[in-house]
Parts: C-alpha cells; structure tokens; sequence
C-alpha cells in the first residue's frame, strides 16, 4: 500500500534524492522497493492460485484467506491507501504536466499552483467519468 503512495515521490524526486543521498544509497532504496514489490507479488500470487478469485479482487482473496473480519478491516485500509495513491498519482501527473507546459513556455493561468489545481481537477473529473462509464459496462 505504502509502495503506490512512495512511488509518485520516488518518481519525481529521483534527482533529489541522488543528489542528497548519493548514487549508492540511491540505488539501495531503488533494489529495496523492487525487493518488496516481489515479496507482494510472490504473495499474492501465491494466495491466488490456491483457488479462484471471484468478484471483489483483492477483498476476496484476502478475506478467504485471513478470515472476514480481517478481510474487512483491511479492505477499508486498501480502499484508503487506493484513495490516496490515486490523488499522489494526479499530482505527479499534474506537476509533470505543468513542468513540460512550462517548458514549452505554455501557461494555463499563471504557470504556478493554480495551473496545477486546473489540470488535477479535469484528470480527476475524466477518471471520475471513466469509472462511472466502466461501472456501467459491467
């Protein structure tokens, strides 16, 4: 969970990091997170092939798996840590995107804050429309 909010930072402040930490201990926090992301996935893998995973993800698999009641108060974390790596994620896209626009010399107001604020708030209101659309497919 801590992973998807960390990653956003770890993306947009590489040079940072590299230039206070060095290129070693740089390349130490780099094979960490790749270390735990393949413990999570051997994990999760591991627990999915045990049986079938039905409708509700994550939720299912761990609810079987631990019982529900630690299903339940884990889902509500997951659906939390969800919530805040979806709005980490808008950022970096968002500074991202004013970084290039302003490279270009393109300025939607003022090339500042307020520039960052319009374009978060048209990414969040297309996913809100792409989430609304594919609950309606299924």
């Amino acid at each position: 969970m801590l992973l998807n909010i960390y990653g956003v930072m770890l993306f947009l402040r590489m040079g940072w990091i590299v230039a206070q930490a060095g290129i070693i201990q740089s390349l130490i926090i780099i094979g960490i997170s790749t270390l735990i992301c393949v413990i999570t996935t051997l994990s999760l893998s591991a627990i999915s092939t045990n049986g079938d995973v039905k409708s509700g993800g994550i939720y299912y698999i761990v609810s079987r798996s631990l019982g529900p009641e630690f299903g339940a108060s884990l889902g509500i974390i997951f659906a939390f840590a969800n919530a805040v790596a979806a709005s980490m994620n808008t950022i970096g896209f968002c500074d991202s995107l004013n970084g290039l626009l302003d490279s270009y010399g393109i300025k939607i107001i003022d090339g500042g804050v307020n520039d960052t604020r319009i374009i978060g708030t048209v990414a969040i209101l297309i996913m809100i429309i792409i989430c609304a659309v594919g609950m309606v497919i299924i």
